[in-house]
C-alpha cells in the first residue's frame, strides 16, 4: 500500500475508535445516572430516533455540537485532552520536579489521583516553583 492509501485506512478507523469512545462515554453516564434514551431526547429537545442514531452502527452524523449537548443533558463537561497536551505536561512537570526536590510528595500525590488531577496539581505546582507558562513541544 502507499502512503495516502495507508493514511486513509488510519484516518477512517481514528474516526470510527472516536465514535465508538464517544457511544460508549455517553452509555456509561446514561447508565451511571439512570438515564433512558427516551429521557436523554427530551432533555436535548431532539426526537428518540435523533438518539438511536447517536447509538448505531451506522452513527455518521455524530457532531462536536451533538456530543457537547448530550453531554450537558447529562450534566456533564466535556474536555478535550491529546497525547501532546499530556506529554507537555509531564514535560513541564518534570522540569519543575528538578528545581524543587520538596515538591516529591506533590507529585506522588497527582500520581495516585490519576490525570484529572493532574492539570489541577500541574498549576499549582508551577505556581508554586515560579515556572514560566506550559512550554508548547515541538
Amino acid at each position: 500500500m502507499n502512503k495516502v492509501a495507508d493514511f486513509d485506512k488510519n484516518a477512517i478507523f481514528a474516526e470510527e475508535a472516536l465514535v465508538v469512545d464517544v457511544q460508549i462515554f455517553l452509555n456509561t453516564l446514561m447508565h451511571e445516572k439512570g438515564v433512558s434514551r427516551s429521557d436523554l431526547a427530551k432533555a436535548m429537545g431532539v426526537s428518540r430516533a435523533r438518539i438511536s442514531q447517536l447509538f448505531s452502527d451506522e452513527c455518521t452524523n455524530l457532531t462536536v455540537r451533538l456530543f457537547a449537548r448530550a453531554a450537558y443533558a447529562l450534566g456533564e463537561k466535556v474536555e478535550l485532552d491529546c497525547d501532546h497536551f499530556r506529554l507537555v505536561r509531564e514535560r513541564s512537570l518534570s522540569k519543575a520536579m528538578g528545581k524543587a526536590e520538596n515538591v516529591w510528595p506533590l507529585w506522588k500525590h497527582v500520581e495516585e489521583e490519576g490525570d484529572k488531577e493532574l492539570d489541577v496539581y500541574h498549576d499549582k505546582l508551577l505556581v508554586f516553583l515560579g515556572c514560566e507558562e506550559m512550554e508548547v513541544a515541538a
